[in-house]
């Protein structure tokens, strides 16, 4: 495996495959977990290597077979990434990362919506395509990833509308990330929790990491925040946020605050504080209504309990993304 840039460059060819010369085989990727090999007079498809493969090739097939789905799974965080900090590519440097067959970041990419411009567009498939399942041509603009709060309500609905028909499961938390109300959100929100350092790294370097207190990357949010190595009871390194204040509304901004309320809803449950419920509320399923009544009643969570059987009632017998469907 060779790097090129950022890119994962197993040798492909235009086409997405390998060829292994010494034995008349070509590979073809067609999933992170799945290669298939076909001889190249007869088409027949085989399991493995013919007994004539050199060495070279056998070890080629097994770096294809064990190193792409790492690559893919590494590209994810990265990925993750952009989405907070809604960093721009090329459209150039987009194309040779997720449309190239040459590069096995297509498969890291697929099912994530993008903005290009005023239009968005998802890497399905079989291509690019718009909100209403069309074939989408990208232009020279610069390419981001899409993120709900910079979407009109329309093009919000008609994506969760598309997922939802097709049954998608995004790489990464994107259509789903809560959109937080900032003028709720009183400085004393995390006081008393005890974040473990290894769940605020997905929050990425540009946000709590260390021992300081200062603006995060876009300088649109401000946390105060202290590190402490709890030996006590868990051994680990904790911080906790003393005061936090949003300045203005950024998808950064947004991001760390929904994942901070999502890593704060066990202690918000258990001390009955409702003040994170907004974001909650939003695209959850009714499973996981009913697992947040059980933990509110084992607490004697009175508030949470009231908001969210009436979060239950509200729903339809089918709920996903926050689509209330009606029996058939």
């Amino acid at each position: 495996m060779r790097r090129n840039g950022k890119t994962a460059d197993f040798g492909l060819d235009k086409e997405g495959c390998f060829h292994f010369g010494s034995c008349g085989v070509t590979a073809r990727v067609e999933s992170p977990s799945s290669i298939m090999l076909t001889e190249d007079i007869s088409g027949d498809t085989l399991s493995e290597l013919p007994e004539s493969a050199g060495a070279e090739d056998i070890e080629q097939l097994y770096r294809l077979r064990n190193n792409t789905p790492g690559v893919i799974s590494a590209h994810r965080k990265r990925l993750a990434e952009l989405f907070a900090t809604g960093k721009t590519l090329s459209a150039a440097r987009w194309r040779g990362l997720y449309l190239d067959k040459r590069s096995v970041l297509r498969f890291a990419a697929r099912n994530v919506i993008w903005a290009q411009g005023d239009g968005t567009f998802i890497t399905a498939e079989n291509g690019l395509l718009d909100r209403f399942g069309n074939c989408y041509a990208l232009t020279g603009e610069p390419v981001k990833i899409a993120y709900p709060i910079e979407m009109t309500p329309d093009t919000i609905g008609a994506w969760e509308a598309y997922l939802c028909w097709n049954a998608i499961v995004q790489p990464i938390e994107q259509m789903s990330e809560p959109t937080v109300d900032q003028s709720g959100v009183s400085e004393d929100r995390y006081c008393g929790i005890n974040f473990h350092n290894e769940e605020l790294e997905m929050l990425g370097a540009h946000a709590v990491a260390g021992n300081t207190r200062s603006l995060i990357a876009d300088e649109s949010l401000y946390l105060k925040r202290d590190k402490y190595y709890n030996m006590v009871y868990t051994d680990q390194y904790i911080t906790r946020i003393s005061s936090v204040r949003p300045l203005k509304q950024t998808r950064l901004c947004n991001h760390i605050l929904a994942v901070l309320d999502l890593l704060s809803l066990e202690y918000k449950i258990r001390t009955d504080d409702v003040s994170i419920f907004g974001t909650i509320r939003q695209n959850i399923t009714r499973e996981k209504v009913d697992e947040l009544i059980a933990a509110a009643s084992e607490n004697g969570a009175r508030k949470w309990l009231a908001a969210l059987l009436d979060l239950k009632n509200s729903m339809g017998v089918d709920y996903y993304s926050g689509l209330s469907l009606d029996e058939d």
